[in-house]
């Protein structure tokens, strides 16, 4: 089954969401906001030093991936309008 991360924008960090698919262990995307992945095949690459996301037909099946997930849950900010009020 998919592994679905999320780390919510925070005073310290940019988001963060991660998607491990495909039998263990798998692919993992890492999306860090906009259009920046990164796609790392963790049984050919366990260390995550070969970025497979620059090749746009490899990475796209995983983003849609993804985005389908996503779509099915709903999301909440950590830092509400209120916060530091």
């Amino acid at each position: 089954r998919d592994v679905y991360l999320d780390m919510p924008e925070g005073p310290y960090n940019d988001v963060r969401r991660a998607l491990i698919t495909g039998p263990t262990p798998g692919m993992k995307l890492i999306h860090f906001g906009a259009h920046r992945y990164q796609l790392y095949d963790l049984a050919a690459d366990p260390a995550e030093n070969e970025d497979l996301a620059r090749d746009p037909a490899r990475v796209r099946p995983f983003i849609e991936r993804m985005d389908r997930l996503r779509a099915r849950l709903t999301e909440i900010s950590v830092l509400g309008p209120h916060v530091g009020h």
